[in-house]
């Protein structure tokens, strides 16, 4: 992953869209329930995926990765963001496998230790 790539991922993965109420009743006319995906949806579960991540690493000897590379690859899951990882650190490819089960390990021990809601959670859910 070069640095012009890691700064356009961090670009694109910091860009909020802000909905008005009018347009959250809009969507949300005749429908009784909404369902959401919590871990980085409703909360920054990234801190905890950083400690995850460079513990995997720690463990398989390799040296630590910074925010962005897991930030700019999470949404493909587990697998993706040991890929980044990998690509970041120019680790051989044949790591990457062992690294994302090393990762889930880690992350399933402590998913939400760090993780906090993020700004205006509070007032989007008073909404619906």
């Amino acid at each position: 992953m070069s640095a012009a790539r890691v700064l356009e991922a961090e670009r694109e993965s910091t860009r909020t869209a802000t909905v008005s109420a009018a347009e959250t009743a809009r969507v949300l006319r005749g429908r009784r329930a909404v369902v959401f995906d919590l871990d980085g949806t409703l909360a920054d579960t990234l801190p905890d995926m950083m400690v995850a991540m460079n513990a995997a690493l720690a463990e398989l000897g390799a040296a630590g990765v910074p925010p962005i590379v897991v930030r700019t690859t999470l949404h493909g899951g587990l697998e993706a963001s040991a890929a980044g990882a990998i690509a970041y650190l120019g680790l051989p490819a044949s790591m990457t496998e062992p690294l994302a089960i090393a990762y889930a390990k880690h992350y399933a021990r402590a998913p939400a230790r760090r993780a906090s809601a993020y700004e205006d959670v509070s007032a989007l859910l008073d909404r619906l």
